[in-house]
């Protein structure tokens, strides 16, 4: 502003229109009153009291995200690494690939305190404690468990950096103690058939799902934390302490509660997971010592060094627990059923194992097939429920089969025409009362309750009854106290529930609900230990 007649005659500026840089803008930001914008190159700032832009500060290269840790602003470039800038506009620190960033290429940063995580295209990701030089640790495929070297986005909650990757989710990484969590990530494995379950340790315990295609889940039960899973080791050096498994596709675990073990069967092998690293189940210099599929374990312990037997593409297997070596294999040409053993059971002198022609029965000492159970007509199903000395076994469109274990003969048939109601030949599911000599009945038809001992029903819930809840057929019985729990597969994914000594319903579980689902499947339910 001139004013003619004073001196000096110029007296000041007076501000009638100001613009921001030319260039395109990629990120913006509010901040005590003021809004920076990356155009280009130039940090552009707008002051919202003055309602006019601020001079801008060129940052070298592209600006391509900026933030603020409550003080400062912190921009990210790529080409320049990152500056930092204060509230004058003044550039007070730069720190880029000469102070141990990993590229000086930068498209994401996220800052809490004086921590920084910033991202790089292709090459991973850097923390560094700005107000101490030296600090910063580079993170990527080789070096750590960050499972992309070209992640897409970071932020920070807490100490712990979140970390976008294309395909493996979201990392997580504790900044202070330079590790990582689990990550968040869709495993991909939908509709499954079935999906093994073990329990592992006591404190704290932590929840192993396998999940053929993809690995085994794991969840810590007392945090809730997710855990980095097991996955099948990479072709490539240095795998990771979780990267064991010899195929993705897991078809059986197993906890030894003796050593808090887990023994994991694939397609292609075995290992026991001992919570930190893993061994491989031996194998024989003959054939038929070496199985490739694993399919079900059964652990004894009643031996002194104890001993585990396994379900194999080759027959039930037997195996030395404490040094994981093979001893012998039983299979067809040995008497059993067929070759492929799907299921392993034990009691005290026998070993059952279940294939898709039958049970063989082996002696435990001898490793000889004494016996095989044999279905004259086809069932698509066989449970299985011992009480006593009988083995109860639900054959769908046949009834309940029974055997005198140590006896080794079989007894009448529960069929339609003598014990069960109309309906329930098409048996679903079996399980123990908690009163003795009783078992209960899942059918078409519904339930009953039936006495061991001279056949008769003591207590019949009709589906069409009002103790009786949903219109499927009841699968998986199983019960807890005085609370039976049973779920209609494809019709339904509640869990549904009968108080069983007063004979009333309980609520239903709506285990979809928990899931974000409505009108899913339920593949399988099990209670171990207090959890359903």
């Amino acid at each position: 502003m001139l004013e003619p007649g004073n001196t000096p005659l110029y007296t000041g500026d007076f501000v009638i229109g100001s613009g921001p840089s030319v260039g395109d803008m990629e990120d913006a930001m509010q901040f005590n009153g003021v809004i920076y914008v990356g155009s280009e190159s130039y940090l552009d700032r707008y002051s919202i009291g003055q309602s006019r832009w601020l001079s801008a500060i060129d940052m070298g290269d592209t600006v391509s995200q900026i933030v603020n840790d409550g003080t400062n602003v912190v921009v990210a470039t790529m080409g320049s690494g990152i500056h930092i800038v204060d509230a004058s506009g003044n550039v007070i620190d730069t720190w880029d690939s000469s102070d141990g960033l990993q590229s000086d290429d930068v498209s994401g940063l996220d800052v809490e305190g004086d921590w920084v995580v910033a991202i790089h295209p292709q090459n991973g990701a850097t923390a560094f404690n700005k107000s101490a030089a030296g600090s910063a640790v580079t993170l990527n495929e080789a070096n750590s468990d960050l499972d992309s070297d070209n992640p897409t986005g970071i932020a920070i909650h807490n100490g712990v950096a979140y970390i976008g990757t294309a395909d493996d989710g979201l990392n997580r990484y504790i900044i202070a103690n330079d590790t990582f969590l689990g990550s968040w990530v869709s495993t991909g494995i939908n509709d499954v058939n079935f999906a093994p379950l073990a329990i592992l340790g006591t404190n704290p315990q932590v929840l192993h799902m396998g999940l053929p295609g993809y690995g085994v889940a794991r969840k810590d039960l007392s945090s809730g934390e997710i855990l980095i899973p097991l996955t099948v080791e990479p072709n490539r050096p240095n795998p990771s302490a979780t990267e064991i498994l010899p195929s993705n596709q897991v078809y059986a675990l197993e906890a030894n509660t003796g050593n808090s073990g887990l023994f994991i069967g694939t397609s292609d092998g075995a290992i026991y997971w001992d919570g930190n690293s893993a061994s491989e189940l031996s194998r024989g210099n003959s054939w038929n010592l070496q199985p490739a599929q694993f399919f079900d374990f059964a652990i004894d312990t009643s031996s002194n060094s104890g001993t585990v037997y396994a379900g194999t593409n080759i027959g039930v297997c037997k195996y030395s627990v404490s040094t994981l070596a093979i001893d012998d294999c039983v299979n067809a040409q040995d008497g059993m059923p067929n070759w492929g053993v799907n299921a392993v059971g034990i009691n005290g002198s026998t070993i059952f194992g279940g294939t898709t022609n039958g049970v063989g029965l082996i002696d435990k000492s001898s490793l000889n097939v004494y016996d095989t159970w044999e279905a004259g007509e086809e069932t698509d199903n066989a449970l299985v429920e011992v009480i006593d000395d009988i083995a109860y076994i639900g054959l769908n469109g046949i009834g309940v089969a029974r055997y005198d274990i140590p006896n080794n003969n079989w007894l009448p048939t529960w069929t339609e025409s003598n014990v069960l109601d109309g309906g329930n030949g098409d048996v679903t599911s079996l399980v123990a009362d908690i009163r003795p000599g009783l078992i209960w009945v899942g059918g078409a038809d519904g339930f009953q309750l039936i006495n061991i001992t001279t056949g008769s029903e003591v207590y019949d819930i009709e589906k069409t009854g009002s103790l009786y809840s949903g219109s499927g057929d009841p699968y998986d019985l199983a019960i807890y106290g005085d609370t039976m729990y049973y779920n209609q597969r494809y019709t339904s994914d509640s869990v549904f529930r009968i108080d069983i000594v007063n004979f009333t319903t309980k609520p239903t579980l709506d285990a979809g609900a928990q899931l974000s689902e409505n009108g899913g499947d339920v593949y399988g339910m099990e209670i171990i230990g207090d959890i359903l």
